[in-house]
């Protein structure tokens, strides 16, 4: 079994191959019949099983286009996004950090 599972929201993909350059495992590829109604190839997952959960191409796409679920997640009844960390989007992970860097500031 799989550590995590990787969605993606293939109207949102636009093919830029960033998720595929940063997994470690190399399981991610550009779909190689679809076409999304951008005109774009989707990214899409070549071996589930392979899958490590590690978040990576979630973080690194600028279109919050990819959801990843953690092993735990995936067992339970209901899907939430990976809790392991706190952003599975790059979307999510830079706000994140915006209200890390505002919360040393006191507001007035």
């Amino acid at each position: 079994m799989s550590k995590g599972l990787v969605k993606f929201d293939e109207e949102r993909c636009k093919g830029c191959e960033l998720c595929i350059s940063v997994c470690p495992v190399k399981i991610l590829t550009l779909h190689e019949t679809r076409i999304n109604s951008k005109g774009y190839r989707p990214a899409c997952v070549t071996d589930v099983s392979k899958c490590i959960g590690c978040a990576n191409c979630a973080v690194m796409c600028p279109d919050g286009a990819i959801s990843v679920y953690n092993e735990a997640e995936m067992s339970s009844t209901s899907l939430k996004r990976t809790d392991v960390r706190k952003f599975s989007t790059a979307e999510n992970f830079l706000r994140m950090r915006y209200k890390e860097e505002q919360g040393g500031r006191k507001d007035e």
